[in-house]
C-alpha cells in the first residue's frame, strides 16, 4: 500500500525529473531564448506549480499540526488551480497534437523531443 508521504515524494521526483530533463535538453531554439524561454509555455508553468504543490504537501505530511490547519487550503488549491491547469494542458496539447502535430511542435526545430518525454510532460494530471 502506498502511503500518502511516499505518493507526494514520488510525484515531486517525477515533476522535478521532467523539468531537469527540459533544462539539460532544451526545446527552445537559440533565437527564441530571448522571448520568454521555457516560461512562455503553459506546460512549464504547470510543472512548476505541481512541483510546489507536491513539495508543500510532502512537507506537511510530517507535521500533523500544520497539516490539520492547512488541509482545507491545500485541498482548495488543488481543486481550483493544480488539477484544472493540469487537465487544461493535457486536453489542449493532445487535441492540438491530434489535429496537426506542427501546431504544438515546431517541425523545423533543431531539437525534436522523444515520444516518451512528450507523453511525460503533457499527460500526467
Amino acid at each position: 500500500m502506498v502511503t500518502e508521504s511516499s505518493f507526494y515524494k514520488l510525484m515531486f521526483i517525477y515533476h522535478v525529473y521532467v523539468v531537469l530533463y527540459r533544462f539539460f535538453y532544451p526545446m527552445v531554439n537559440k533565437e527564441d531564448i530571448y522571448f520568454g524561454g521555457d516560461w512562455k509555455y503553459l506546460t512549464h508553468w504547470n510543472a512548476m506549480i505541481q512541483i510546489m504543490y507536491y513539495l508543500t504537501n510532502g512537507v506537511l505530511v510530517f507535521n500533523s499540526d500544520w497539516k490539520d490547519k492547512t488541509s482545507k487550503i491545500t485541498h482548495q488549491i488543488f481543486a481550483c488551480v493544480v488539477f484544472p491547469l493540469a487537465g487544461f494542458v493535457t486536453v489542449m496539447f493532445w487535441s492540438l497534437y491530434k489535429i496537426s502535430p506542427s501546431l504544438v511542435i515546431d517541425p523545423n526545430s533543431e531539437y525534436q523531443e522523444s515520444d516518451w518525454m512528450n507523453h511525460m510532460k503533457h499527460s500526467f494530471v
